[in-house]
């Protein structure tokens, strides 16, 4: 679902992450669209990456920490999520 302003919103009324707003950042991994993946996600809070980031596939998680960057907030990262990160991405 979309606010008034077109933006995607985060979360449902049970509190979990929508699965259009999911939808719209894998669209935007799977498509190459960086500026768009950064626009999304760069604002969340660690706990809200931490639930996107549970609910993407590896390749999809690794996708995202490369879009990010030296602007991935690592702390978001559950610890064995970490250890694949600092071995994946030295």
């Amino acid at each position: 679902m979309q606010d008034a302003a077109g933006e995607v919103e985060l979360r449902d009324e049970e509190g979990g992450l929508r699965s259009d707003f999911l939808h719209a950042v894998v669209s935007a991994l799977d498509e190459g669209d960086a500026a768009k993946v950064r626009e999304l996600t760069l604002p969340l809070h660690e706990a809200d990456l931490a639930d996107l980031i549970a609910l993407l596939r590896p390749e999809q998680r690794g996708a995202l920490i490369a879009t990010l960057g030296e602007d991935f907030n690592a702390a978001a990262l559950p610890t064995p999520l970490k250890e694949w990160v600092l071995d994946a991405f030295p």
